[in-house]
């Protein structure tokens, strides 16, 4: 997911974990409007969209820096910011789980990730706890937002379920997360789609219309984009980019999950949609990008980014730094072991460069005492990790078990 800089708080994709914005919640509804006309439009369910050619994997000497050092026994769905007046100053905001339900939990580095420290907690909205789908921006000024949804509750609300409230909210922070504004609400419910945009008006949304299971029981999603050139007043036709391994059906009930993930350059020029792809029953997924040059109109024929190696890639994530460069973070599963890899790729066709292990130290996802036992499968790290770039940077924050409960990691790449 990259990273919002001197160009808008939309420059980095903000995931179907919210909007951040007043204005962007037209954006989001008018997409939704034209994700859903896509049903109109299946493609084969069962159409490869795997293109040959990966990188090769290499072992890296990453720096792992721990960012939680608290008492929460899991951090889950870690989003991470650079403020583009300071690029040293990084923010990170996740769900944070001691008991049920959940809560917010920030963390702050004033040194590039060298050091955090964690910041301060968001004060909760008077209509219920909120501290689901969390993700974080800054403005253009230096101000830091953090987005989220309400805890618990499901989406189905009506006269028989009238708490079902799954409302977005917003908090503000002018001194770098160590307090916050009293939450604004956003007349949305939380959904799918993941979003990026930039201040030419360029706003890109990629979703699942809709999702099935296959034979191997794998949930697979059709994933469509949509664009919009007048900052979501009007969008073009969905076009359909291929089928994700939405929820992959492993043996012994491993279900890793995922969903789409977006980014843009800077001038909205390069476009990408990255998703896990998977043919039924195989051992082995991959992480495929597709890229626009044309402003949403065409888009490429994804292309595998992580390489075929046995191993199970999933939950992807997009970010493109000041040079145009694309990175590609993911899990890597394998032998029962996870580790955190990223890999990139300069301006232009899509060709990347070796994977890059960024976890100095493999972990077990079983390795944890935690409440996300038993959601999906076996083990269950949520839904995304965090990706965001600086000037010649890339800033990784990802959960992880080696400590015997679900803690944040940070990573900086310089490529």
């Amino acid at each position: 997911m990259s990273d919002v800089s001197d160009r808008g708080v939309w420059n980095r994709p903000v995931s179907r974990r919210g909007l951040l914005q007043g204005g962007a919640a037209a954006t989001f509804l008018a997409g939704l409007a034209a994700c859903d006309a896509g049903h109109r439009r299946q493609e084969d369910p069962t159409q490869s969209v795997v293109s040959p050619g990966a990188s090769t994997s290499t072992t890296g000497s990453v720096a792992n820096v721990r960012v939680t050092h608290d008492g929460y026994r899991e951090h889950v769905g870690p989003s991470v910011a650079c403020n583009p007046r300071n690029p040293d100053q990084l923010f990170v905001a996740c769900k944070a789980s001691p008991v049920i339900p959940e809560i917010i939990a920030t963390y702050l580095s004033t040194d590039g990730g060298a050091t955090w420290n964690a910041g301060g907690p968001p004060p909760q909205p008077k209509s219920g706890p909120a501290g689901d789908d969390i993700s974080v921006a800054y403005d253009i000024h230096g101000r830091g937002y953090i987005c989220a949804t309400r805890s618990g509750g499901g989406s189905s609300r009506g006269p028989s379920n009238p708490d079902a409230n799954r409302g977005v909210y917003v908090w503000t922070t002018d001194d770098g997360g160590r307090s916050y504004s009293t939450p604004s609400t956003a007349s949305l419910v939380s959904a799918g789609p993941q979003i990026a945009a930039n201040n030419t008006g360029m706003v890109l949304m990629a979703c699942d219309w809709t999702t099935g299971q296959d034979p191997s029981g794998d949930m697979i999603g059709q994933v469509v984009a949509v664009c919009s050139n007048d900052a979501g007043q009007t969008f073009g036709a969905p076009v359909h980019l291929g089928a994700e391994a939405a929820t992959m059906s492993l043996p012994g009930d491993v279900r890793p999950n995922s969903g789409p993930a977006v980014a843009m350059s800077a001038d909205g020029d390069a476009l990408y949609v990255a998703f896990p792809t998977r043919q039924p029953g195989a051992s082995t997924s991959a992480i495929v990008v597709t890229a626009s040059s044309d402003r949403g109109r065409t888009w490429t024929t994804p292309t595998a980014a992580t390489p075929d190696d046995g191993r199970i890639y999933f939950q992807p994530n997009l970010a493109v730094d000041d040079q145009g460069r694309l990175s590609v973070s993911a899990f890597a599963l394998g032998n029962g072991l996870i580790d955190e890899v990223l890999v990139v790729a300069s301006p232009g066709p899509l060709h990347f460069g070796p994977l890059l292990r960024i976890t100095t130290e493999s972990f077990n996802p079983l390795n944890q005492a935690t409440a996300s036992k038993g959601k999906y499968g076996a083990w269950w790290l949520g839904d995304w990790q965090g990706l965001t770039s600086s000037p010649g940077a890339f800033h990784l924050v990802w959960n992880d078990t080696r400590t015997g409960k679900l803690d944040l990691f940070a990573a900086t790449v310089r490529p």
